[in-house]
């Protein structure tokens, strides 16, 4: 990622605006509603930061606004690389990111900036719809607390599952910055972990209290169309995400710790027990040595063992149970 005094350079003397939009686009389908609710938001001192990451038809149509500043990549970048690339475009003081499937309500920006007035925090989950592909709703968010320490914030998260998205925050540029952009390695993971680095760097992180962004569901999104084998993703990030989260977790104090860290624990046991148990249901014995051949070390050698002698006693206790059945099944046919 650039540094932040590197992006500032890229600002060429014009006033920083207050919020910058970034829309890293691919899909069209729903890109012109996305961008429509960029445009009409009920706020003035803002930027939209259009990244074409050679999308299915044109959009330089985009370039006629004037709040719009328009990027192309030469190639299709990775969609990480394609975020990291981004938002060190963005010029504004804070940043937000929509999809180009997603839609931003028009109080949007002017509920976000009206809590970073209010509170001191350098990030702040904005609740969402949750639509189909027709606009139709389908459900919502689960909801959080106006302030949250990054301890009670990972507890929520672990214990009722809320499943934060990147495009579900707005963020203080420096901070994003600070926090090293997204990681590669972690696959789906992604989005949970840069949230929590933005947290943890002033143990805040807040919220709002209406919803102001819909977030679509829908068989075109960018995770269901990542590279790389599937499983190796899924488990080897998190496997990564638990042990990152762990060691920022050991660096609070206060009365969420004790139980973010039992509930990021838990995860970490019930990984460690699906490693082998999942690629052998999906890939059979050549999956399982692939699997282990590209794991993170720590989950190799005592899970591996610990696998090899439930499958080996779950066969066996599989043949003595089915024993007793084909005796029958003899006598039945004689």
């Amino acid at each position: 990622m650039p540094k932040t005094q590197e992006i500032a350079a890229t600002d060429n003397g014009k006033q920083t605006p207050r919020f910058s939009i970034l829309l890293p686009v691919v899909k069209t389908k729903y890109f012109k509603e996305a961008f429509d609710s960029a445009t009409k938001q009920h706020f003035e001192d803002y930027e939209i930061v259009v990244l074409n990451n050679k999308a299915d038809a044109d959009i330089a149509w985009v370039k006629e606004n004037k709040r719009v500043r328009y990027y192309e990549n030469e190639e299709r970048l990775p969609l990480v690389e394609n975020i990291n690339k981004g938002i060190a475009l963005l010029s504004g003081e804070y940043g937000v990111i929509l999809s180009d499937d997603d839609i931003f309500c028009e109080n949007f920006l002017i509920e976000t900036d009206n809590f970073f007035r209010k509170h001191d925090v350098d990030i702040v989950r904005v609740p969402r719809k949750e639509i189909n592909e027709f606009g139709e709703t389908v459900g919502f968010a689960c909801p959080a607390f106006s302030i949250e320490s990054f301890a009670e914030h990972i507890y929520y998260e672990w214990r009722y599952s809320r499943a934060p998205c990147l495009s579900d925050f707005a963020f203080r540029r420096k901070a994003i910055l600070d926090a090293g952009g997204l990681d590669r390695r972690l696959g789906w993971n992604m989005d949970y972990l840069l949230v929590a680095k933005i947290a943890a760097q002033r143990n805040r992180i807040g919220s709002l209290n209406s919803v102001q962004m819909h977030y679509r569901l829908s068989s075109i999104n960018s995770t269901n169309t990542m590279g790389a084998k599937r499983s190796l993703i899924r488990l080897s990030g998190d496997f990564i995400l638990y042990e990152e989260i762990r060691g920022l977790l050991e660096k609070t104090n206060d009365e969420f710790t004790p139980l973010a860290i039992e509930e990021n624990e838990k995860r970490i046991l019930r990984l460690r027990h699906s490693y082998y148990e999942y690629e052998y249901s999906t890939g059979g014995w050549s999956g399982v040595l692939y699997l282990h051949r590209n794991l993170p070390a720590g989950a190799r050698r005592k899970d591996l063992v610990t696998f090899l002698l439930k499958r080996s006693l779950g066969t066996c206790l599989n043949a003595v149970l089915a024993f007793p059945r084909r005796i029958l099944r003899l006598f039945k046919f004689h």
